[in-house]
This record gives structure tokens, C-alpha cells and sequence, in this order.
């Protein structure tokens, strides 16, 4: 008993270091496993409920947009632009259908392209999901300022909104400032037209022709501009995005109450066994430290003597 106790701190110092070496291995391992497991949870209700979220907030987001554009005074230049995504079963029929109501709505087709998503395949634990190859639109069409409510509400009913946006832009100012422009630039036309028939000199009909062509620039770019302003504000923007419903399959497989015990009893002994492998590496993991620490512990009893 007394060897025992006389080598006591060794023994301490040898299992301490062994318990630290040990936990060094399996801690890390651990939290791995349940970042991983967390991943994994976080990513099925990602999938679960994004669209959900999705479509609640476009139609939370039409009504107070709605509520807030009413708010605009009626006699300002304003510009309006909507962005929709919706979703269909027949993408190629809806476009159809669109283009059906253009004319009752007093909008055209601005720029059409379509393009497909190819096929993949992913799984969730035990439970797949298919989706096939889908088709989509993108559609630029131009409506009519007074009627482009009218008509978003139209393409609601065709399909299920999972995004909605819509903005202004008033120009007031800006108009304005081009009508007193035009303004100025006529006045100054007319004044130089007078100028140019009352004068003989050729030098001053020269100088005078210059001025009138620069005048007539002048007013040509700015009833450029204000033609463009009007188009923007007769005729509203909306960006619209057609994609086709997932056809998504779902396969659950059955649950088998002797195979799951089977399974976790398996699971149990192979991480037992596991565990057991570990903690046998841990062992010899230390040796070389266990030595250094006996052959210390020694030197120092033998200097002590």
C-alpha cells in the first residue's frame, strides 16, 4: 500500500493528462455533430415555409402601397413602375391570356423573353423532393397610368403573387422647367426671326442664321424630352416574371418499429465501440508525455535526496 501511496501524484498527473487528452478528441467532435444536425433542421424550414413567407409579404406589401399612392396629388407629373412575380400551372397559356387583355386595359407588350430551368433532384433526410424542367417569362409591359391597378389585379387572378412591388417618381419639377425653357428658346426664336428680315448686312444674316439654327436645336431637344416624360407618365411600367409551379413529388418511407430498435441497438454499439477506439488512441496518444512526466518525477526525487 505504501508504493502506492508514495507514487500517488504520479498516478494523479497520469490520469489527469490522460481525461484532458481524451476530452481534447471527443469535445470537437461533438459540437461538429451538432452544428451539422442544426444545418440540417435550419434548412427544412427554410424549405418549408419560404414561399409562404414569400406570398404574405407581397400581399402585405400591395395593400399598404396601394393605401400610400393614394395619398399622391392628382395634378402631379408622376411616373409609376411595378415589378410582379407570379406562379402558374401553364406559363404558355397565361402569356396568352395576357395578351388577350391588352387591349381592354390600354397596354402593349414593350419586350418578351422566356427561358427554362433545367431538371434537379435533392434530398431531405428520408423524404425526396422532384422538381422537372420548368418554363419562364419575362414580360416588359406598358399600360396605362389611370389603368395599371386595374390591370395588376387582372394578372393577380391568373396565377399566385409571391412578389410585388411598385414606385413613383414625380417630374413636376423637372417638367416644368422644361415647358419655361421652351418658353424662352420660342421667344428667343421668334425675336431672332424678326431680326433676320429687317437686316441686309451679310454678316449680320450669317451671324443671325447661326443663332436661329442653335435656337431650333435648342427647342427640338427639349420637345424630345418632354415627349419622353409624357410617354413615362401615360403609359406605366410593369416588369412581370412568369414561372411555373414546381411539380414537386413526395415520398415518405414506411416506419418499421423492430428495424428502428435494431438500428439505434446497432447505432449504440458502434458508437460504444467507436468511443472505445478513442479513448485507446487517447491512451497512447500520451505515452510519450506520461514517460516524460515519470522520468521528470524521478529526477526530481533523485536531486531532492
Amino acid at each position: 500500500m505504501k508504493p502506492i501511496l508514495k507514487y500517488k501524484q504520479f498516478f494523479i498527473g497520469v490520469v489527469l493528462t490522460a481525461v484532458v487528452a481524451l476530452l481534447v478528441n471527443v469535445i470537437p467532435n461533438a459540437l461538429d455533430n451538432l452544428d451539422n444536425k442544426s444545418e440540417e433542421a435550419a434548412y427544412d424550414m427554410n424549405y418549408s415555409e419560404s414561399k409562404v413567407f414569400e406570398s404574405d409579404n407581397a400581399y402585405a406589401s400591395r395593400g399598404s402601397e396601394e393605401s400610400a399612392f393614394n395619398l399622391v396629388v392628382d395634378d402631379q407629373k408622376m411616373i409609376y413602375s411595378s415589378s410582379m412575380n407570379i406562379e402558374v400551372e401553364l406559363p404558355k397559356e397565361v402569356v396568352s391570356q395576357i395578351e388577350q387583355l391588352l387591349n381592354q386595359y390600354g397596354s402593349y407588350i414593350e419586350s418578351i423573353n422566356s427561358y427554362v430551368n433545367p431538371e434537379y433532384t435533392y434530398y431531405v433526410e428520408k423524404t425526396k423532393y422532384y422538381r422537372q424542367e420548368t418554363i419562364g417569362y419575362n414580360l416588359t409591359i406598358r399600360v396605362k397610368s389611370d389603368k395599371l391597378d386595374e390591370f395588376i389585379d387582372a394578372i393577380e387572378a391568373l396565377g399566385d403573387v409571391t412578389s410585388f412591388s411598385k414606385s413613383a417618381y414625380n417630374v413636376t419639377e423637372r417638367y416644368t422647367d422644361l415647358e419655361s425653357r421652351l418658353q424662352l428658346h420660342q421667344s428667343k426664336l421668334t425675336r431672332l426671326n424678326e431680326l433676320f428680315a429687317e437686316t441686309a448686312s451679310l454678316s449680320e444674316l450669317i451671324t443671325l442664321e447661326n443663332a436661329i439654327s442653335e435656337e431650333i436645336y435648342q427647342i427640338d431637344n427639349i420637345m424630345s424630352q418632354l415627349k419622353g416624360l409624357d410617354k413615362e407618365i401615360n403609359y406605366s411600367s410593369l416588369y412581370l416574371n412568369i414561372t411555373e409551379k414546381e411539380e414537386t413529388t413526395l415520398t415518405v418511407t414506411k416506419t418499421n418499429f423492430f428495424k428502428e430498435v435494431g438500428d439505434s441497438v446497432i447505432i449504440s454499439i458502434n458508437a460504444f465501440v467507436a468511443n472505445l477506439i478513442l479513448l485507446v488512441k487517447a491512451v497512447i496518444y500520451i505515452i510519450p508525455y506520461t514517460l516524460i512526466i515519470a522520468l521528470l518525477y524521478f529526477l526530481y526525487k533523485r536531486v531532492k535526496r
